[in-house]
């Protein structure tokens, strides 16, 4: 390969890099102002009111109490991840709850 070829390569994927960056500016730039004007005209952004569960309530579903079962005999946060076919941040979440109730 030549040293000019080489050379050509790196403005090419220079310039490239740069219209990437440029092309996301922009989306990012045309977002924030799709979502003000949403706001300025009523629209409300976020989680509708009132659909927040409260902790005693998400302990109360079935899956909480199967794991609140698992974790107080024991078993491995990943282990009941496996075997509940749940999300390990779900498990932390009812931990945390937990603790958090009980202290």
């Amino acid at each position: 390969m030549k040293n000019t070829e080489l050379k050509k390569g790196n403005i090419d994927n220079r310039n490239m890099s740069f219209v990437d960056k440029y092309q996301r500016d922009i989306h990012i730039e045309k977002s924030r102002k799709g979502r003000e004007i949403y706001v300025l005209n009523g629209g409300e952004l976020g989680r509708k009111k009132g659909t927040k569960e409260t902790v005693q309530t998400f302990l109360n579903k079935p899956k909480s109490k199967q794991i609140i079962k698992h974790l107080s005999i024991g078993e491995s946060v990943r282990n009941i991840s496996y075997l509940l076919n749940v999300s390990v941040p779900t498990i932390y979440k009812v931990k945390n709850n937990l603790t958090f109730n009980h202290n």
